[in-house]
């Protein structure tokens, strides 16, 4: 009979200390949010986390979903990456640079006829056609079923209950 080996080495419960020592302000930013200590071998040290959002350049509002294209107010797609941080007062602020320009793409150029299709390459204008594909495939499933439950119930009050399944 094989008996379980115990091990003899004793189980601290207390907490362990870690601290992190490293130069990257990007790995700083990260261990910071994380709740970690921090060193740092230069002295050099992050004060505050640093976390980005979208500013709309249209409405100047700020959207917090750093993954959408498309302003959630206005529609517009002119979202603009901005560092953001909170005050003292607890409100959510972001410096805007000033000197940054805007991307001016594709504005000189009038927009092409779009061609469709399977492959197509439109542009994209607005959030909603994204979404074209998918709706027309749903439309399409959902008038399916109607006509499928059509078909079971005049087959049931005809007498055919085998025919719809």
């Amino acid at each position: 009979m094989i008996a379980p080996v115990k091990p003899k080495i004793a189980i601290d419960p207390s907490p362990k200390k870690v601290i992190f020592l490293t130069s990257d302000f990007a790995m700083q930013n990260v261990i910071i949010q994380m709740g970690f200590v921090l060193l740092t071998m230069d002295g050099m040290r992050l004060t505050r986390v640093k976390r980005f959002k979208l500013l709309c350049r249209a409405c100047f509002r700020l959207n917090l979903d750093v993954e959408r294209k498309f302003c959630d107010k206005c529609g517009a797609n002119i979202l603009q990456k901005v560092s953001c941080f909170i005050n003292e007062d607890g409100k959510v602020t972001f410096f805007d640079n000033p000197k940054r320009r805007i991307n001016l793409r594709g504005t000189i150029y009038s927009i092409p006829k779009a061609k469709g299709g399977r492959n197509n390459k439109d542009l994209i204008l607005r959030e909603d056609e994204f979404m074209t594909g998918e709706k027309m495939m749903r439309l399409k499933q959902i008038e399916k079923e109607r006509r499928r439950e059509e078909n079971a119930i005049k087959n049931t009050l005809e007498g055919n209950y085998w025919a719809g399944g």
